[in-house]
């Protein structure tokens, strides 16, 4: 049975969250309805309470320990008011507070009248809010409660209820599963100081993480960046290849999925300079690091292998080359302007044969939609 907070927050819509916890009660689920204050000029929790069958909470203090429980927060309807608290970081109230504090997938029903939707301040907070894994569903065109035709009306129960679903099963395959995921660029030393590396960022696979973690998996992450992880997450710091392969080699074994996003170099100085390098000119003999991915690849057994590739030419030809000599289940291909960048424009590769190409989007974004794409593999 899965646990679920409706929020309800002050819009003409309110009337409709009756229906929507009728269906997930319908469903099976248990949900645990938190209203604001000025949720409750629009419908009396008493009647929230009677269709929910809990209490219904306002006040700060009540349960907030429990959130660790829910594997769902829906806020429908949504107003620009508590978009804007959210996106913000605001906690003066409990559904803000549960909102900031939570350890679980988060889904908005927008509900506002067409004007205040569509003004900057509002766009920004909603992508500010995707960017960060925050799903968004709505809002509708129709009739609003000025009764002028435009953008704004709630989603309709029905399809909230449906997409609600597809992130509850998402949680439902990934909840318990072991996750091994690299990240950022390793670094090859010249010298104790110098070292050949690439623009790498790291967010992908920190997105990832992270998105896992949400879902329910155990998450570990292999990462030369400094980006800070939740505690939640493990984390091993590496810098070089080596130290990154030892680590892999280390973790793999345990794992259910192995995801690459890392970006590791072909290369490495054949001998490290143990003092500053102080001459004019040097010459560097570079020898090959290992095939960290073929390694593991040809290891698998039942595990999933997603790796990540760039190249300068003919990309997809060399990622379906890559795919095939290294076992991989699937491989994303990206740009080199997404290489540094918070965005991706991702190209999937199946074994099957089968490609998806994305528009640009963040990587956020995309950390989502890969990972609802690895729950049904």
């Amino acid at each position: 049975m899965s646990n679920i907070i409706i929020g309800v927050t002050g819009s003409i819509a309110c009337y409709k969250s009756c229906e929507l916890i009728r269906l997930f009660k319908k469903g099976g689920a248990n949900v645990s309805v938190v209203m604001t204050k000025n949720a409750k000029k629009f419908i009396s929790p008493l009647t929230l309470a009677t269709i929910s069958q809990n209490p219904v909470s306002w006040k700060i203090g009540f349960k907030l320990e429990h959130k660790e429980k829910y594997d769902l927060i829906i806020i429908a309807p949504a107003t620009a008011d508590i978009i804007g608290k959210i996106a913000g970081g605001i906690a003066d109230d409990l559904l803000t507070s549960l909102v900031l504090a939570r350890k679980s997938p988060l889904l908005i029903a927008p509900s506002m009248d067409e004007e205040m939707y569509l003004n900057p301040i509002t766009e920004e907070n909603i992508e500010k809010l995707k960017s960060q894994g925050v799903r968004f569903i709505g809002p509708e065109k129709g009739l609003l409660a000025s009764y002028k035709e435009g953008i704004g009306r709630m989603t309709d129960t029905n399809k909230i209820f449906e997409e609600a679903k597809i992130i509850l099963d998402i949680n439902k395959a990934l909840s318990g599963k072991k996750i091994l995921i690299t990240a950022g660029a390793t670094r090859e030393y010249i010298d104790p100081i110098r070292f050949i590396t690439n623009n790498s960022s790291g967010i992908m696979g920190h997105c990832l993480a992270e998105e896992f973690a949400l879902f329910g998996a155990n998450v570990s992450i292999i990462t030369t960046t400094s980006i800070e992880t939740p505690s939640i997450i493990k984390r091993y710091s590496v810098n070089t290849t080596y130290e990154m392969k030892e680590m892999i080699d280390r973790l793999f074994d345990d794992c259910d999925i192995f995801i690459s996003t890392a970006a590791i170099s072909d290369f490495r100085p054949e001998k490290k300079s143990q003092s500053k390098i102080k001459d004019k000119e040097i010459t560097l003999r570079l020898i090959r690091n290992p095939d960290i991915l073929k390694c593991v690849g040809h290891k698998k057994k039942d595990k999933i292998i997603v790796g990540f590739s760039i190249d300068t030419e003919n990309p997809i030809d060399n990622a379906k080359n890559k795919m095939k000599e290294k076992n991989l289940d699937m491989i994303v291909v990206g740009s080199l302007s997404s290489f540094s960048s918070p965005n991706i424009n991702p190209t999937i590769l199946y074994k099957d044969g089968k490609i998806e190409e994305f528009g640009c989007i963040s990587k956020r974004q995309f950390a989502h939609m890969l990972i609802s794409k690895l729950s049904t593999v």
